[in-house]
């Protein structure tokens, strides 16, 4: 997993500070004389975020008694410009730099040692933006390695110079109780995220796509209202729903203990289930069915999972029964029965060479059109007659529409649904 700037700054400037007393590898006196002359001329070019990073790589390890006096001296300069700057840097509201901000009053505080300054500006940056899942994983990160043992032990020179630093276990209590805030609101919009309003909606537009059949001016008056549709339910409340659950399961990786983890765990999965019981209803729809499948999924509902691709399979052969191949293919798909789609297709494939047929057989005489158009009395036959087909059309597809439900509503009775 790749860790977010403010993330990956804060786990930095820890490793930075960590410096170790008893173990003397790598590091040498030269390597610390020339990170302590580089921040001596950073501080001269009027380079201060420079000169802190390079005092605090002077600070390193301690191999010789030579290297004692530079150490020293790195640690008062780095707290000089880090109180400076960090007191600058609160004053303007910056907490917390990273994602394009300069370095903000906590960098400022922790690489100069103000170890407890520190500490109150990532807190105030957690109290000013809850919601942000990157600044709270990365307070949890340091206030779990605050309270380490060896934190104060690796750190004593500079609490020696900057004042006595303990962390507040009040720190560690707040961030790790905004996870489970965070989670709560979540699973409470999204229970109400999916109106009913919304999938009857929906559901009524797949069943009149459905029964369009070559109707041209039926078509256009079902784009107009798709397309306000989606300008009235937008954005999506399904692809709304989906988002809030996966920020919840974010949310989730950050909760303690494992025991409090395990109740959201399964709090989210009966948000998962509850949703995919309601899409269920609407199961004549193979969009919002689909949808149900994607969240037992997520739940993990084998049962609910078999149950529904018997609906599914059920759907699609309705669908065969009444020529509408398209949306068989669509059904057998949830309910992985390929053999069953691959027929379907075949079918489709058949209806499409029917109708090129039948369109090359009713082109027009175009003589026989023109004496047409010059008989009124033909013309207004024709008008009726259309007026008419429409009008059966409409009967037709509300009786369809009847059934469907009716057998909808029978087969999840039948399974316990």
């Amino acid at each position: 997993m790749l860790l977010k700037p403010r993330l990956l700054m804060v786990g930095l400037l820890y490793l930075a500070s960590h410096t170790s007393l008893a173990d003397c590898v790598g590091g040498s006196f030269k390597d610390r004389k020339n990170a302590f002359q580089n921040a001596e001329s950073f501080r001269q070019l009027n380079q201060p975020w420079l000169a802190i990073q390079s005092y605090k790589e002077a600070q390193g390890y301690i191999c010789d008694k030579d290297s004692e006096n530079i150490f020293q001296q790195a640690i008062r300069y780095a707290a000089q410009i880090g109180r400076m700057h960090g007191d600058i840097a609160k004053q303007q509201g910056n907490l917390l730099g990273g994602q394009g901000h300069p370095p903000g009053a906590f960098e400022w505080y922790e690489l100069g040692g103000h170890f407890k300054d520190a500490d109150n500006a990532l807190i105030a940056a957690v109290k000013a933006n809850p919601g942000e899942l990157s600044t709270v994983d990365a307070a949890l990160q340091h206030f779990s390695q605050r309270a380490l043992p060896s934190f104060i032990t690796n750190n004593q020179a500079q609490i020696k110079v900057t004042g006595a630093y303990q962390v507040n276990p009040d720190d560690l209590h707040l961030v790790r109780s905004v996870p489970i805030t965070q989670l709560q609101a979540l699973l409470k919009q999204t229970q109400e995220a999916v109106p009913e309003t919304y999938l009857e909606q929906r559901l009524e537009l797949e069943i009149k796509r459905d029964s369009l059949g070559r109707n041209i001016a039926s078509a256009m008056q079902l784009n107009q209202q798709a397309a306000s549709f989606e300008k009235k339910w937008r954005p999506d409340p399904l692809e709304q729903v989906d988002s809030l659950l996966s920020q919840g399961r974010d949310w989730l990786r950050l909760v303690n203990p494992i025991a409090t983890q395990e109740q959201y765990t399964q709090q989210l999965q009966q948000q998962h289930i509850a949703l995919a019981k309601r899409l269920l209803r609407f199961a004549q729809s193979h969009e919002l069915l689909a949808a149900a499948v994607s969240h037992m999924h997520m739940a993990d509902a084998q049962n609910m999972l078999e149950s529904a691709k018997a609906i599914a399979s059920a759907q699609g052969d309705k669908a065969m029964t009444q020529g509408m191949p398209q949306k068989a293919m669509q059904f057998y798909q949830i309910s992985e029965e390929y053999d069953k789609e691959n027929q379907a297709s075949a079918l489709l494939e058949q209806q499409a060479e029917q109708d090129a047929q039948q369109v090359e057989a009713d082109m027009p005489d175009f003589a026989a059109m023109q004496e047409l158009l010059n008989d009124p009395q033909a013309i207004q036959r024709l008008q009726q007659q259309t007026l008419e087909m429409q009008k059966q059309a409409l009967e037709l597809q509300k009786s369809l529409e009847s059934q469907q439900q009716q057998d909808t509503d029978s087969l999840a009775k039948e399974l316990g649904l």
